[in-house]
């Protein structure tokens, strides 16, 4: 019995060690600065380390991994530089909130090129640049939401990796750019629009044009100077980066239809939405663990995310908002940055930082009061909790509508917040049954999947590895937009319709003279006689 125990070890461990020797060699690329599309495809970076791949990490943070999985992984990373754009003055998502659409719009292709001029100066991306070149990685995995000229890495990785594109920021105008088709104007809103789904003529309308100006900005202004940063950084003239984009083999999308009007996507294009959201486990703080566990009527989180700080909503505000948390008998997890000079009541617990994430697992989570970003947006669907949304900029004013019209939501605006605005979507959430309902509802339809996103993605990164070369997407993304939308075949048929058209209205034109013509000789002649009769 030992002997046979000590052989099927001895297998297992054979067996361990060849997983290991034969694992893919992955890199990943968060370039862009956003600490939530860090902690978004940091998920996917620790499931492929658990199924013994050698994973490479180039990222915006540091991200620090179990023991038993770094003998696998090593990183780079920008620390310093998010640190320097967090510190600074010019640095404040909240004032974002004032920006319109079209400013808004801007100011995100404006962003993609600050973030290039910054990140191809880093020591770090100097690095990974040299590494692609020296070393062979079986597939990089890139966030290609913005920063394209980083796009040239595949133009010089060493035994030509296959490129899987991600992109956090869901619902992006540009993602057609990747895989073809349209945008959809006519099915999903304008990222960046306070609506829900166009419905009206106007809705329509209105998000055509802004759909069109962000791509005409976007292939104009920001590609431009992206090519001109990527050139200067990979020390040759690349291809054109919007042509580099369509090599993508496989593209994750963190949308999914039962939140997002649903679009066609073609096969390439992968929805992995809640990948983040899946990796959850259980509270492991003592301290919040406790604070969740005694509350004998539930809790209400409060957290902004990453970008948003409280100290740009005001202390006023602030203030007002524990006048009325202090009502309740429900207890309160307050993610708060802000040091605020006044007592908190003992319902309410204010940490620098909570882990949402598994916070939301927690069974006496009733509600959770969010900027509603994407992220948040999904994790709240993911464990069924409803959400108080107060948006600032950006995604989050669509994803506001869109909770809101599924019936799972109360929107509050922040810069109407008073003790009545607070106090209506406190009690409006907490005690109308339907928002649990629904958002159960919602949770079950994101979460009925064949496969759950995070072993899909994990999934999709071996296959893509498995066929290297093979273009998975449509011939779609190849068109041009006349091609595309077939405007030269409209216009061949108009004049197959046309030229027919043409030709008879010419016969007949010249007949009809022809015809007219003797009829007036002879009429002429006719008269003239008469005329000389007279006069005889």
């Amino acid at each position: 019995m030992l002997v046979a125990m000590s052989r099927m070890l001895l297998i297992l461990i054979l067996t361990s060690i060849a997983t290991q020797s034969s694992g893919l060699s992955v890199l990943f690329i968060e370039a862009l600065l956003s600490s939530s599309h860090h902690i978004w495809i940091s998920s996917l970076v620790k499931e492929l380390l658990r199924r013994g791949h050698h994973v490479h990490f180039t990222s915006i943070h540091t991200l620090k991994v179990e023991e038993s999985l770094a003998a696998n992984y090593t990183h780079k990373s920008f620390d310093d530089l998010m640190q320097q754009l967090q510190n600074s003055n010019d640095y404040e998502p909240a004032e974002w909130a004032n920006y319109n659409t079209l400013y808004t719009m801007y100011f995100t292709h404006q962003f993609s090129n600050f973030v290039c001029e910054k990140v191809t100066a880093l020591k770090a991306m100097k690095e990974t640049l040299e590494l692609v070149r020296t070393k062979k990685f079986d597939v990089i995995v890139q966030d290609v939401t913005l920063v394209q000229c980083l796009y040239g890495l595949w133009e010089v990785a060493k035994g030509n990796p296959s490129v899987i594109g991600y992109v956090p920021f869901g619902n992006s105008p540009w993602i057609k750019d990747y895989i073809g088709g349209s945008s959809y104007p006519a099915i999903r809103p304008y990222v960046h629009l306070y609506m829900a789904k166009p419905v009206s003529l106007w809705d329509r309308t209105l998000n055509f044009i802004y759909f069109t100006l962000d791509d005409l900005l976007r292939h104009y202004y920001m590609m431009p100077i992206n090519q001109k940063i990527a050139n200067e950084f990979f020390g040759k003239e690349l291809r054109p980066l919007a042509e580099l984009e369509k090599n993508i083999s496989v593209l994750f999308v963190n949308t999914h239809y039962s939140f997002e009007p649903s679009i066609p996507l073609p096969s390439n294009a992968i929805e992995i939405a809640g990948i983040h959201a899946q990796a959850a486990e259980p509270v492991r703080d003592e301290r919040i663990r406790k604070f969740l566990d005694g509350a004998k009527h539930g809790v209400i989180v409060i957290s902004l995310g990453t970008n948003v700080a409280w100290k740009a909503v005001g202390l006023d505000k602030i203030q007002v908002i524990v006048s009325v948390l202090a009502k309740l008998k429900q207890r309160v997890l307050w993610k708060l940055d802000k040091e605020v000079d006044m007592e908190l009541p003992d319902n309410i617990l204010a940490l620098k930082w909570i882990p949402q994430n598994d916070v939301l697992t927690h069974k006496n989570v009733k509600a959770v009061w969010t900027h509603v970003g994407l992220l948040s947006t999904h994790e709240a669907i993911w464990h069924g909790i409803p959400v108080i949304g107060m948006p600032f900029f950006m995604d989050q004013r669509s994803n506001i509508k869109m909770l809101v019209e599924k019936g799972v939501a109360v929107h509050l605006d922040f810069k109407q917040i008073s003790v009545a605005t607070v106090e209506h979507a406190l009690l409006e959430i907490i005690y109308d049954p339907k928002y649990m309902r629904n958002m159960k509802k919602l949770s079950r339809e994101f979460r009925d999947r064949p496969m759950p996103p995070l072993d899909l993605a994990a999934w999709y990164v071996e296959f893509v590895s498995r066929h290297p070369g093979r273009d998975f997407g449509s011939p779609g993304r190849f068109l041009t937009r006349t091609e595309e939308n077939l405007y030269d075949v409209y216009a061949l048929l108009f004049a197959i319709l046309l030229i027919p058209i043409l030709i008879c209205s010419l016969l007949l034109k010249s007949k009809y003279i022809r015809s007219k013509l003797p009829f007036e000789s002879f009429t002429f002649t006719f008269f003239v006689k008469n005329e000389k009769k007279k006069r005889s």
